[in-house]
């Protein structure tokens, strides 16, 4: 069987790695390389790594200087043997069928160079699928491109996905740089006329307050506008008939940097009015598309009225969901 190469980077999750690792040696796959890269963990994640290694002989751990999750990843990518990749983030862990699974929608679509499974959440030990589709979808580029505009099966994050070793013969993760997996997604799907998709939720997502992507406003978070700019443009350069959704996924991602400015120092507040003003010059096209969910449409509509309702409105619609 081809060898997967499945890497992890790994940083101050001694709590998870454990239940992370297992889950990993006991694929029904079995031809794997578990890469373990250590970055600088300041915690005992680096012994628990090689502990690991002790146990099975398809564990490879690396330890090198803290760089930051797409220079961990690009680590691993560097060295990793496999001749298929896929990732795993060190507090998530996946089903025993995992890997096969993915595997075999490649294998069942040669045509593919990546495959995808449904992403099951995981929070206070409840679990959520993303999604309730059944079975399998194969997408051609544009396809793919529109689902990922519209939060639709196909999502930007690196893991819940196998891909071809070929696929990052020329793609690395951005260092230094949060929502990384935005910022290539669109160079991963330039690289295959086809993806496919099957309804299996099969990664678990654990999701942690305490996360690089959670908590206040930082300047950090506009990174996320800058992220969504390189994937808009690269779908309208694969169809320019793609440019309404791309302008809902432009306004998305405003609003998702707009929320966390409620409390934000006063040197923001000009950015804060730029960002409105952004949304709102596009509010009635995205208003009037039929695909825009409800919560966008709600907060793009209470942001009419102001910034105060709008965070009102956003502030509530995070203690329901």
């Amino acid at each position: 069987m081809p060898k997967v190469s499945i890497i992890v980077p790994v940083y101050n999750v001694e709590r998870y790695l454990d239940k992370c690792v297992e889950s990993l040696i006991n694929q029904t796959y079995k031809d794997l390389e578990i890469v373990l890269v250590d970055d600088g963990s300041p915690d005992n994640c680096g012994k628990m790594c090689d502990d690991w290694a002790k146990k099975d002989s398809r564990i490879v751990v690396y330890h090198k200087e803290n760089g930051g999750l797409s220079d961990a990843r690009n680590y691993g990518i560097d060295r990793c043997n496999g001749d298929y990749i896929a990732f795993v983030d060190s507090d998530d862990y996946v089903a025993d069928n995992y890997i096969e699974f993915m595997y075999n929608l490649l294998q069942e679509n040669e045509s593919c160079k990546v495959s995808a499974c449904d992403i099951c959440a995981v929070r206070n030990g409840v679990e959520s699928p993303y999604t309730d589709f059944k079975g399998s979808i194969v997408f051609d580029r544009r396809e793919a491109f529109e689902r990922v505009l519209y939060h639709d099966l196909i999502d930007v994050a690196a893991y819940a996905k196998l891909y071809k070793r070929e696929v990052f013969a020329d793609i690395r993760y951005p260092a230094g740089r949060i929502y990384e997996d935005t910022y290539i997604f669109g160079d991963i799907l330039n690289t295959t006329n086809f993806i496919v998709f099957g309804g299996e939720a099969l990664y678990y997502y654990v999701q942690r307050d305490d996360s690089i992507v959670s908590g206040s406003f930082t300047e950090k978070r506009l990174q996320y506008i800058d992220s969504v700019e390189l994937l808009v443009k690269a779908a309208e350069e694969c169809d320019p008939e793609l440019k309404v959704a791309c302008t809902r996924r432009l306004s998305h991602a405003y609003l998702s940097v707009l929320r966390y400015m409620d409390k934000c120092d006063k040197e923001f507040y000009p950015l804060r009015k730029d960002l409105k003003n952004k949304i709102l010059a596009t509010s009635k096209e995205v208003l009037n598309n039929p695909k825009t969910p409800k919560r966008d449409k709600i907060a793009i509509l209470s942001l009419r009225f102001g910034l105060k309702p709008f965070f009102w409105a956003w502030n509530l619609y995070g203690k329901i969901r």
